[in-house]
């Protein structure tokens, strides 16, 4: 029989799940990342094409570009989300020497919200913040004028 543990629960625990298995494209991609520095890349270049790549190889198979393919056509992302994956999913690829055809995404040009002036009225007269309303005032008239 167990031993009690807790509450009154009976379990037995067993090796941690993420020591079991271990990613095998995190090397991949902490090697790249490394490349990508020795190349010149910007920091923040290389974190976001790291952060990019461990996100699609938490949903799929990195080293299978027609899994990759197959998920970017399913998932629920911006054509300019994909557009970008797509991009540094090619930079990684050509590192590794896979052949890939890229799909073809393309960033939809969407024009920016701009509110009318009762709703900016309306926003400054909502501030419980007398400071902040006056600054967006301010920001108001310099606008206008």
């Amino acid at each position: 029989m167990l031993p009690l543990h807790g509450k009154g629960r009976r379990f037995e625990s067993g090796p941690a799940h993420h020591l079991m298995n271990p990613c095998p494209t995190l090397s991949d991609i902490i090697q790249h990342a490394w490349w990508m520095k020795k190349q010149g890349y910007r920091e923040s270049t290389i974190e976001s094409a790291i952060s990019s790549l461990k996100s699609i190889s938490n949903k799929t198979n990195l080293l299978d570009p027609e899994s990759v393919k197959a998920y970017l056509a399913n998932a629920n992302l911006k054509e300019s989300r994909k557009e970008t994956l797509v991009i540094r999913l090619a930079r990684f690829y050509k590192w590794k020497n896979i052949e890939w055809q890229p799909p073809h995404y393309k960033r939809i040009e969407t024009l920016p919200f701009i509110p009318f002036e009762s709703e900016v009225d309306q926003l400054i007269s909502g501030m419980r913040c007398a400071t902040k309303a006056t600054y967006l005032q301010f920001l108001l008239a310099r606008h206008v004028t």
